[in-house]
């Protein structure tokens, strides 16, 4: 049946999110323009089971012309010619052709073997193209042989040959990266690791939404290098950071990353980054190449409309976090005073009576930091670096309340001092350790949340960035 590429019944999987519905017309002219890839995103319509890559669409398929064998017309005479030429016979004899033609005879002598000298007749060997192609055999190996043992002293050399760099380097053929940056690569390989120093390159694949990542070294088999990837604020898509670690080992002066993707197998999102190469088992570690990439798909149109969108989505998120963080240093600081002061007033109260008394108090209190914990436990590095703007406020603000806990642990220990083999007795002169570890830690917590209620201040006070969002704190 006949495909209308006017009907609007296309759907096109970009990224993280489908855009459509658009014709067969419009999605060409995506293609024209570079906004769409038939060999990387993926289409759907109405009548079809799943997404499918777009290159393998009927639909989507460039036209191919079927190139048919036909035989060529037959030629034409352009001038009239006489037919008794045509029809006059040809006569050939031994060592004589003669062409008979009206009234134009024409007689062609060809020189018979018979009549050459011995000499003539049988070519020299030295002349003969057999010979000849077994020499300039043999003085090309002699010059390839030559080169090699001159590119192994001067690498130079092997730079200005590319056919013979590319035998002698350790560096495979890669065409997932472009002609210059396998130079680079093959470059810092060769270089001497005692008169160069440790040495390291990077090259990223040409695929940018699930990139690969070759390194080239001078560093020896079994050298440990680590890939930190760090997204740049303020040009990532739907994420307000992204920072990763990567591990590789060189072997025979390579190493390849696997695709970078995300804890759980999320893709990156679309922005600038920037990736170092870290020396990690030198001596003293050390960054051996930075450089700066676009990550995560195509820098085009739509991304700079997307985030910009994006942006403003991200000015009311911020400003509804700094309420909640807020809120949650506000909580913790009175849970911790709370905590303190009923410690500190039955410490002073001796028997039974008090420990009944700390007993009731710490089941009430436990109950609402248990419920703000049970919250915390899902917010892991990864999570708050991807889910919150301000991940690092919210992981100072985990890190208070389990401060908090660790305190109220210690004073139940004092009126329960089963809870602490290591000090069994109950009294306050023979528990000295335990009040002095108490004091200690009350001095650690105050310290971090002071920090803590600082920091979010500073975060209201925070005018925007030049990108047009708030600065993000660490």
């Amino acid at each position: 049946m006949e495909k209308n590429v006017h009907d609007k019944k296309w759907f096109v999987y970009l990224n993280d999110h489908h855009e459509g519905p658009f014709s067969v017309d419009e999605i060409e002219e995506k293609k024209l323009q570079g906004q769409i890839l038939p060999t990387t995103h993926y289409v759907w319509c109405d009548g079809m089971k799943d997404w499918t890559l777009m290159d393998e669409v009927p639909e989507f398929r460039p036209l191919q012309a079927v190139a048919a064998k036909i035989a060529p017309p037959p030629s034409q005479v352009t001038r009239e010619t006489p037919s008794a030429f045509l029809e006059s016979p040809t006569v050939i004899e031994r060592s004589t052709m003669e062409i008979s033609v009206p009234n134009e005879p024409v007689a062609m002598e060809a020189p018979s073997i018979v009549d050459m000298p011995i000499e003539a007749a049988q070519p020299s060997k030295k002349s003969s193209p057999r010979f000849r192609r077994a020499l300039g055999g043999i003085a090309l190996i002699c010059f390839i042989l030559g080169v090699a043992w001159g590119g192994y002293r001067n690498h130079a050399m092997l730079d200005r040959i590319p056919f013979v760099s590319d035998w002698l380097s350790p560096i495979p053929a890669l065409e997932q990266i472009d002609s210059a940056d396998v130079t680079r690569l093959r470059q810092v390989a060769r270089a001497p690791l005692e008169q160069a120093g440790p040495q390291a390159a990077l090259a990223v694949s040409k695929d940018r939404q699930r990139a690969t990542v070759f390194v080239a070294s001078n560093l020896p088999d079994g050298a440990r290098l680590e890939l930190r990837v760090e997204g740049v604020q303020g040009t990532l898509l739907n994420q307000p950071t992204l920072k990763m670690t990567v591990p590789m080992t060189v072997a025979k002066q390579f190493a390849q990353s696997q695709p970078l993707i995300q804890e759980g197998g999320r893709p990156l999102p679309q922005g600038d980054y920037t990736l170092a190469v870290w020396g990690a088992s030198l001596e003293a570690p050390k960054v051996l190449e930075t450089r700066s990439v676009f990550l995560g798909g195509l820098k085009d149109s739509i991304y700079i409309e997307r985030l910009k969108k994006y942006h403003d989505e991200l000015r009311l998120r911020a400003k509804s976090e700094l309420v909640e963080l807020g809120q949650l240093a506000l909580t913790v600081s009175s849970q911790a005073r709370e905590s303190i002061q009923t410690f500190d007033k039955l410490q002073k109260i001796k028997g039974p009576k008090a420990a009944k008394a700390w007993n009731a108090f710490h089941a009430k209190w436990s109950k609402l930091l248990s419920s703000m914990l049970l919250e915390f436990k899902n917010w892991t590095p990864e999570r708050l670096r991807s889910e919150r703007f301000y991940s690092g406020l919210f992981g100072s603000a985990k890190d208070a309340a389990e401060r908090l806990q660790h305190i109220q642990e210690l004073q139940d220990q004092f009126f329960n001092p089963k809870l602490a083999p290591k000090m069994p007795h109950a009294s306050s002169a023979e528990n000295k350790e335990l009040n002095q570890e108490i004091a200690t830690q009350r001095e650690h917590f105050a310290g971090w949340m002071s920090q803590l209620e600082t920091q979010i201040k500073k975060a209201q006070a925070t005018v925007d960035t030049p990108d047009g969002i708030p600065e993000a704190m660490e």
